[in-house]
């Protein structure tokens, strides 16, 4: 089933359910993790991790004790991916950065940038220690499933998640301040950190209220993206800067870190003006309203799409497509009362009101 609630399921069994789903998935590509596919059973399985810690974000007053050794074990999970996938991360961010701007590359190009990078990413994927690492991560998932199945909710429905989401917008809300105040690579990493918690958990509310919550999804997302990409930006700077010799030397590593910093510039200032509107209510009022499309899809089903009837249905007779001479062909062979100057719209509407096609 899909990383999601469901209206019909309790929220002790959703939360049970999506647990085992995310570790079955990240020890099932792990442990098939090799060749061509290792780089992205390494990020598939990272981006489990995150999923299983922004639910269990979400529902942590109600977990209680058990939610704090299994969110170690998940995050000591991914932290023991991270090498395995930073380096290709750096390696397709700056090939995206060089995408992005053809027209500000030195004359020379940057390819020992890129060089020394893609040298990096393959080390790291053929590193000695990779499967070890990918055992380790695998156990450590299978560690903190482990110590959720049998973890019962203090409370049930709305009580077990409203919380937990006021608490993680809020801390959302906090970090924005503190990045847009201090406007450091620290800052703005960590409100990328809380802004991804707070996406996974819109992802998990969707059904609620889809029409609302899925642009609410996209946009949490574009963030996270968006911050993702800058933080990639300043750890390939950090990279260039402490080994030059490694990609063509400093004033290779000092142009292409003027470009990735101008661009890295730009995606914090994009982020922190949607994100002034992403967290622009107060965690009361954010949690209040989710609560409400909660209850809603609990009390009238799943939300329907509304529109115009042409919108709903539109026609399937391909009477639109003809063109004035062949829907009078269609009205003789239909035997309608023959018009002189007959309109094109009645011609069709006369043709649909007897069924004709």
């Amino acid at each position: 089933m899909a990383y999601a609630f469901d209206a019909g399921e309790p929220v002790s069994d959703a939360v049970h359910r999506i647990v085992e789903e995310q570790v079955e998935g990240a020890v099932s590509v792990l442990e098939r993790a090799d060749g061509h596919d290792f780089e992205p059973a390494v990020h598939d399985s990272r981006k489990r991790a995150k999923k299983l810690r922004g639910l269990l974000r979400l529902v942590r007053p109600a977990l209680g004790t058990a939610r704090r050794p299994a969110n170690d074990a998940f995050r000591d999970a991914g932290r023991e991916l991270a090498p395995l996938r930073d380096a290709h991360a750096a390696l397709t961010t700056f090939d995206a950065l060089v995408a992005a701007s053809p027209d500000r590359l030195p004359d020379r190009g940057l390819g020992a940038i890129r060089a020394g990078l893609a040298a990096a990413a393959e080390e790291a994927t053929q590193g000695d220690d990779r499967h070890v690492r990918c055992e380790r991560a695998a156990n450590l998932f299978r560690k903190g499933g482990r110590g959720l199945h049998a973890a019962a909710l203090g409370t049930y429905g709305w009580a077990a998640i409203g919380p937990g989401l006021e608490a993680t917008y809020r801390a959302g809300r906090r970090a924005l301040a503190d990045a847009r105040g201090r406007s450091e690579p620290a800052a703005i990493h960590e409100w990328r950190k809380r802004a991804k918690d707070a996406w996974y958990q819109v992802r998990l509310l969707r059904r609620a209220a889809p029409s609302i919550l899925e642009p609410l999804e996209a946009r949490l997302h574009d963030v996270s993206d968006a911050l993702g990409d800058a933080h990639d930006l300043a750890v390939i700077c950090g990279r260039l800067r402490a080994t030059p010799e490694r990609f063509g030397g400093q004033a290779e590593v000092r142009a292409a870190c003027r470009l990735a910093d101008d661009r890295r510039v730009m995606l914090e200032k994009r982020a922190l003006r949607l994100g002034d509107r992403l967290y622009a209510e107060k965690p009361g009022a954010y949690a209040t309203r989710m609560g409400a499309y909660w209850r809603v899809w609990h009390d009238t089903g799943d939300e329907m799409l509304a529109a115009g009837l042409v919108d709903l249905f539109p026609p399937t007779d391909g009477l639109d497509t003809l063109d004035l001479e062949q829907l009078r062909d269609r009205a003789g062979e239909a035997a309608l009362p023959a018009r002189l100057y007959p309109a094109r719209v009645d011609l069709i509407g006369d043709l649909r009101a007897i069924g004709a096609r």
